[in-house]
């Protein structure tokens, strides 16, 4: 996303969004004011108004702007700079629409495996939870590290579908890890040992065998990456 963006005429909507993101995020769109109108986008970028709507209601679920009826829709979040270094140029709406499925499917697939889970699943997960604390340790990111994790979740369901859900979106879904890693690695030590922590509470919610504590902290841990990866500051750190 470090390099201008123009309008081609395939996938028009994620485009636009990128286009919009990349304005909000180099600050000519700063925090609290309010966007161009739909009509005003679609002149300027030369696409219909239904394709700006259908941006901006992306942007919107993502937590980026919101709207107010009668007064237009105003920017509620910033990325941080380094958003645009990292951020695979053409794949940011793939990545972020990855994470709304992820919140579902591997929220559920937690919420089976505590259910379903063997001893060798179990291992696999504590397993996987281990290598990402030694990679971390030892200065890489983990971004493999923390996607075998979630692999390993999915595989301790038991249910194949599962894995097979996260195999259809696997560039994107490592896209993003590796996005929020790189992100992550630029914040205090602090980030790092909460990421870490929400990972050790889905694996201790699985080995209890607690259904509905490994789905809360399954979707937890991939709200709180999301919201960590599109924020300049940290909104856990703010509520905690």
């Amino acid at each position: 996303m470090n390099q201008p963006l123009t309008i081609k005429r395939d996938r028009l909507a994620d485009q636009v969004y990128e286009i919009i993101l990349q304005k909000i995020i180099s600050g000519q769109y700063p925090l609290g004011e309010r966007l161009p109108s739909e009509s005003v986008f679609a002149a300027s970028l030369d696409v219909s108004r239904p394709i700006v709507r259908e941006a901006l209601a992306r942007l919107r679920s993502d937590g980026m702007v919101s709207s107010r009826r009668g007064a237009g829709t105003f920017v509620m979040r910033k990325p941080a700079n380094e958003f645009a270094k990292f951020a695979p140029v053409g794949d940011v709406a793939d990545i972020m629409r990855c994470y709304e499925l992820r919140i579902g499917v591997e929220s559920e697939a937690a919420r089976v495996a505590a259910r379903s889970r063997s001893k060798a699943g179990l291992r696999a997960i504590r397993e996987a939870l281990h290598n990402l604390e030694s990679a971390l340790d030892a200065g890489d990111i983990g971004a493999e590290g923390d996607s075998a994790f979630h692999y390993a979740v999915a595989h301790a369901s038991t249910n194949h579908n599962f894995v097979a859900a996260l195999e259809l979106v696997d560039r994107q879904m490592r896209a993003g890890i590796r996005l929020a890693r790189e992100l992550s690695r630029l914040q205090k030590r602090a980030r790092h040992l909460l990421v870490q922590e929400e990972h050790r509470s889905v694996y201790a919610a699985i080995a209890d065998q607690d259904p509905d504590a490994a789905a809360r902290a399954m979707r937890a841990h991939i709200e709180n990456s999301r919201d960590r990866m599109i924020s300049e500051t940290d909104p856990t750190e703010e509520r905690s």
